[in-house]
């Protein structure tokens, strides 16, 4: 595509990528801080005369365990869809990502966005089966009496909340805990090349990345055992995330994510927060559920879908 131009992401693209994903996600959360800013990985922005009309990424997909898997994003403004400019920076990112040693692509795509299962098809992408449903919270229509109640019993019977500014440093040992929380086998040996690159990748994206704070990472322990976690990153002045609240097995259908989730809430309406949002696997119909109940709206669903990179 001689008309079309492909250069890295530069600062002055902001508000272009900023009114492109309003237009296309109105209903999703916003741009993070960490993606208008720096992140592992690259951003390249097609170009037509001194207009951008789209954008790819990929970056390190860390929750896998897999140094050599990518999740890659590509948007194209509706105003060029179907001139090639899709396929152009696909191809431009497959390049660079050879580059980088990848051999598995991620992404996901919109369950009401037709146009973008198509192109990942035509592009060799097949849907792994996993679909997520993202929902968001408007702070000032909380619903907490129900989590308010959970969390009173359960602090008679022993369970304390902290945040991770309280706990201080309790050791590698106790990060590692948290970061198995939400699986649902037994943990893996913390030896293994596979598990030390998912840990220090965890560390990185759940603890350290923009937006995150010690103050923003709330445990649930029990005897001064972990046995659940939430934590909540700012997006901006308005909006945040609630990511990743896990139990452990052991201590499922006790109401200690509704109280994780509680906390969370409560920290926003101190924040100045007007928006909450929130992701879970549709087949996680408990989390679905508590979500609702806390006053979340459902909106898009996304599917994932998966490609080896040959």
């Amino acid at each position: 595509m001689a008309d079309v131009l492909l250069r890295p992401r530069s600062a002055d693209d902001a508000s272009f990528l900023e009114a492109l994903h309003q237009l296309q996600e109105a209903d999703s959360a916003p741009l993070s801080l960490e993606q208008n800013g720096e992140k592992a990985g690259e951003e390249w922005v097609a170009v037509k005369g001194s207009e951008g009309v789209g954008i790819g990424s990929f970056h390190p997909a860390w929750w896998t365990g897999d140094p050599s898997t990518y999740r890659i994003d590509i948007r194209v403004h509706p105003d060029h869809a179907r001139e090639g400019v899709g396929t152009h920076l696909y191809r431009q990112l497959c390049s660079r990502l050879r580059q980088h040693g990848a051999t598995r692509l991620l992404g996901w795509v919109r369950t009401d966005a037709p146009s973008g299962s198509g192109f990942a098809l035509r592009h060799g992408f097949i849907e792994t089966g996993q679909v997520v449903q993202e929902c968001r919270l408007r702070v000032s229509n909380a619903q907490l009496a129900f989590a308010e109640e959970r969390a009173k019993r359960l602090g008679q019977k022993g369970l304390k909340i902290a945040s991770l500014a309280e706990l201080g440093n309790r050791g590698e040992t106790f990060l590692y805990t948290l970061s198995r929380l939400g699986d649902d086998t037994e943990a893996p040996s913390q030896d293994t090349a596979e598990s030390r690159h998912a840990f220090l990748a965890w560390k990185q994206e759940v603890l350290h990345g923009a937006g995150l704070s010690p103050q923003t990472h709330w445990v649930a322990l029990m005897e001064n055992v972990p046995v659940g976690m939430t934590y909540v990153k700012r997006l901006g002045a308005e909006s945040a995330e609630n990511d990743y609240t896990g139990v452990a097995a052991a201590y499922r259908g006790r109401g200690i994510a509704s109280a994780l989730k509680r906390q969370a809430i409560l920290w926003a309406k101190t924040q100045g927060i007007v928006w909450l949002y929130t992701s879970s696997e549709i087949g996680n119909t408990t989390m679905i559920s508590l979500n609702r109940q806390l006053g979340y709206e459902p909106g898009a669903q996304r599917r994932e879908i998966m490609c080896d990179l040959v």
